[in-house]
């Protein structure tokens, strides 16, 4: 996708973002928190007031596409909803990987727990606020329950899974069936959410709301597979900068896909590199580059990509059932994401580099 305002998936991510960035952190400071314990709160907000917020346009997209006319103000709890648990789910994730270094302080991790928390009990406290049937207000409600604790069933599952258990694959096609189970759990049930809550507040049958929650998921498990892939591109070699840290399954001895192809078929000297900065919290920058090195000329890079095609084609083809408008072509656009985007692009770049 190309970065044009006029094409319906940027106009309306551009245009609700800034809207429910506000409304949640105003939601945040209506609470009368402590303010050094508020600044933790409200921490995923302000590095993400830029950002085009990509869950809750996922909801106002699918809702538009089946022709909902309720307007922006009405719909915002149902859009906070996604990005609300997308963000507790970050501050979790930040003492999963240790982000920021953040279990170096014990204060941290601590005001990082309770900011998850009262993230999450704002999140329900928006889908009481959602105007709809009470029905659909309690189908949603127990929707969002059952993503959030398959979502955590797959972040615990993922910590489990470190360089040793690469052992228990006995071929490609095992490591490829878990890891896209997993990526299922983590991230394509939370998306799957998304998705179906914008259809039930369309008003649409049983079968339909099911569909566009398999929609989710497809997409959900393939940008987590992609973002896997993600991982090893390095901000020395790019203009963008990310607030979160890269190389952290790395630094955590994570096994995911293509770490795994890197330890299954690198050179000696591949893997070498490649253990060399795990649980290594102070890398030099040229063990780093090495180990990003290993990806590329080992083939991991290539072998990891392939899978992804499986995905963005599911995805393009479930979402080209849709009814037929911009909201339509707006959806299937986002196929292209699970293996175009600045991660993959700064890798493809650093393949260049390489293959020099």
């Amino acid at each position: 996708m190309r970065n044009n305002y006029s094409h319906p998936y940027f106009e309306t991510i551009h245009k609700i973002s800034p809207k429910i960035n506000e409304y949640i952190v105003n939601k945040i400071i209506k609470l009368n928190l402590e303010k050094d314990f508020e600044k933790t709160v409200l921490e995923i907000s302000i590095k993400r007031k830029e950002t085009p917020i990509m869950r809750a346009n996922i909801t106002y997209l699918t809702y538009k596409v089946f022709g909902g006319k309720d307007n922006l103000q009405n719909l915002m709890p149902a859009l906070a909803l996604s990005e609300l648990s997308n963000q507790f789910c970050y501050l979790d994730n930040w003492i999963f990987d240790n982000k920021n270094n953040v279990l170096d302080n014990k204060e941290k991790i601590s005001a990082v727990v309770a900011s998850s928390a009262i993230l999450r009990e704002l999140a329900q406290q928006v889908i009481e606020e959602i105007k709809c049937s009470l029905a659909t207000k309690n189908k949603i409600s127990n929707l969002f329950s059952v993503a959030t604790m398959l979502s955590y069933q797959g972040q615990l599952e993922e910590t489990q899974t470190n360089i040793k258990t690469i052992k228990q694959f006995a071929s490609d096609e095992d490591a490829i069936k878990y890891f896209e189970k997993k990526a299922k759990l983590l991230s394509g049930q939370l998306y799957g959410l998304s998705f179906e809550i914008g259809a039930l507040l369309a008003k649409q049958n049983k079968q339909t709301c099911e569909k566009l929650r398999q929609l989710g998921i497809i997409f959900g498990t393939g940008l987590h597979l992609s973002n896997d892939i993600g991982d090893f591109a390095i901000t020395e070699f790019n203009s963008f900068r990310s607030y979160q840290n890269q190389l952290s399954d790395i630094f955590n001895a994570r096994l995911t896909l293509p770490i795994y192809y890197i330890l299954a078929y690198g050179a000696d000297e591949e893997k070498r590199a490649l253990l060399q900065i795990c649980n290594n919290p102070n890398p030099t920058k040229k063990e780093v580059e090495l180990a990003v090195k290993a990806l590329i000329t080992s083939k991991a890079l290539i072998k990891s990509k392939t899978n992804l095609n499986k995905y963005k084609n599911e995805f393009k083809n479930l979402a080209l059932s849709l009814p037929e408008n911009k909201y339509r072509d707006a959806i299937v656009s986002m196929a292209n994401t699970i293996k175009v985007n600045k991660y993959l692009k700064s890798l493809n770049q650093l393949s260049k580099y390489y293959e020099q």
